[in-house]
């Protein structure tokens, strides 16, 4: 028996010094040249970081076997301080020493942080907002600062931020939030009226490294844009305004072809100069109809390299997708929406194509792509333009627009939903 209690004893320290241990390096793992240390906050926002040592042997486990405080909770590997502000730990401070939840292995511990630090089904998280829509457990970062340090990558990391202004979007990575976690943002979606473009361009398009999306969010994986256009011509049939979009919409145009020259890059870029003097000595005839200027030439080459890329859905930089949003009315949107009626004459069939999908590369915009697609419109889908009363949409498939996904969607407020698909 007292082998077996002293196996055990073993096994359950050696199981929390590994798993602490486990955080501190994958923490400073990162290469600490992208986190300058200029941009590192101070080791602890409420002081200075507590003294370290051997915690006490607790009581529950006398009953097992003696054993020394020197002996429990030898901890290596953990050197410097990480990107995520977490100090130079070597053991388990008192104050967390009897704590069951450094018993589990830092990946159990992650899924405990992910359940209460994640929205649930993948709700973007507004700010500034009113009240704790999401379902967040925000206050498990006050227990400790090394919970702290081990959660709070995963509260900015695993959520979607949403802003309906460029200057909440800068305060918030400025003021509100640490730098350093700022960083560790990866989703973000951006509720852009028309009347607001102006004030949104800048923001969106420069490089400057006090104000700017790319500067304020650099680990940014998906941009999500939803852009309320006031171009809807109530006037005139829908298939018509549709087939002319996003083109007709020069400042949602705008929006994208900004963001387009932030994240992709130019084709060029694609293309080194030895590669492309290497093709060009292997293939001379390749692009001569472009005539003997080797810049047109190495930008031609470069298109071809970018499309493969776009092709094997390897396109550097964030996925980046961008949704013209128009409120229409009750009647349009029935007939947008509404399943094709009768029998369509040959004309018609021929005049007919497959809708737009997912990913596929941008055709142009038909009424059969709303078609079927009506839903209730949510909170999480749009905060602002959910009124009393039913609020619908209907959205396209997104196609791939040189680089960037887009798609259109309709929404009406009209509370009656007869002849409207749903």
């Amino acid at each position: 028996m007292d082998s077996f209690l002293t196996g055990l004893r073993e096994s359950v320290l050696s199981t929390r010094s590994m798993s602490y241990a486990s955080n501190a390096e994958s923490v400073t793992s990162h290469d600490d040249q992208r986190y300058p240390q200029h941009h590192l906050p101070p080791p602890s926002r409420h002081g200075s970081v507590p003294t370290l040592r051997a915690p006490r042997s607790r009581s529950r486990r006398s009953s097992l076997s003696d054993y020394s405080d020197d002996q429990d909770l030898e901890m290596s590997g953990a050197q410097g301080e990480g990107p995520h502000g977490l100090s130079q730990i070597q053991e388990l401070p008192d104050s967390v020493a009897d704590s069951l939840l450094f018993e589990l292995p830092r990946e159990v511990r992650d899924l405990i942080y992910t359940y209460c630090l994640s929205s649930g089904e993948g709700h973007p998280i507004d700010w500034p907002t009113a009240q704790n829509t999401a379902g967040l457990q925000p206050q498990l970062l006050r227990t400790c600062k090394i919970v702290h340090d081990e959660a709070a990558p995963v509260l900015y990391s695993s959520n979607t931020l949403s802003f309906l202004q460029s200057s909440d979007a800068n305060m918030f990575a400025r003021a509100m939030a640490s730098p350093v976690y700022a960083r560790c943002v990866t989703s973000i979606r951006l509720l852009i009226k028309s009347s607001d473009t102006r004030y949104w361009m800048p923001y969106l398009t420069s490089k400057n490294a006090e104000r700017s999306l790319a500067a304020d969010f650099p680990k940014l994986k998906n941009i999500l844009i939803r852009f309320k256009s006031a171009k809807w011509q109530h006037n005139h049939p829908p298939e018509t305004h549709i087939s002319e979009l996003p083109h007709s919409d020069l400042r949602w145009t705008e929006v994208i072809v900004g963001l387009r020259g932030v994240y992709i890059p130019a084709p060029s870029d694609f293309v080194t100069d030895e590669e492309f003097h290497e093709h060009i000595r292997r293939r001379p005839n390749d692009f001569l109809e472009l005539g003997d200027e080797l810049a047109l030439r190495k930008h031609a080459m470069g298109l071809y390299k970018l499309a493969e890329l776009r092709m094997a859905g390897a396109l550097p930089g964030p996925n980046i997708r961008a949704i013209c949003t128009f409120r229409v009315g009750s009647t349009q949107f029935g007939a947008l929406v509404g399943p094709y009626r009768g029998v369509p004459s040959v004309a018609e069939k021929l005049s007919r194509r497959v809708i737009q999908r997912d990913n596929e590369p941008f055709v142009g915009f038909r009424k059969e792509d709303f078609e079927g697609r009506a839903e209730i419109l949510t909170r999480q889908t749009d905060p602002e333009w959910v009124s009393s009363g039913l609020a619908l949409f209907a959205r396209t498939g997104h196609a791939n627009l040189e680089g960037i996904s887009v798609a259109l969607e309709v929404y009406t407020l009209d509370s009656r939903k007869e002849n409207m698909g749903v």
